[in-house]
């Protein structure tokens, strides 16, 4: 199976909501079980970043590979940014 990989830059609107949706469904298109699992997953991930937020963009990564399907959301807001917590650091 060829990588491909899917980066979008999205307004923190309820729009990028389809759009996330919509764009993820044709990287998966080739497998429709695949493709129908992972579409409420971003629906809902994207929509938790646009409503509960600050930040002005929402970006989605996804890529497909031999293993599957990878989808991460990002959001601008700093406040929103995980706190590490002990024994949890990066090293």
């Amino acid at each position: 199976m060829q990588c491909t990989t899917l980066t979008l830059s999205l307004p923190r609107c309820p729009q990028a909501v389809a759009t996330a949706r919509h764009a993820v469904r044709g990287l998966a298109a080739a497998d429709p079980n695949l493709r129908d699992r992972v579409a409420p997953a971003v629906t809902e991930t994207v929509a938790n970043a646009v409503r509960h937020t600050q930040g002005g963009s929402v970006e989605l990564i996804a890529g497909t590979d031999s293993a599957g399907l990878f989808v991460a959301v990002f959001d601008e807001d700093p406040a929103a940014a995980p706190r590490p917590r002990p024994g949890f650091e990066l090293l």
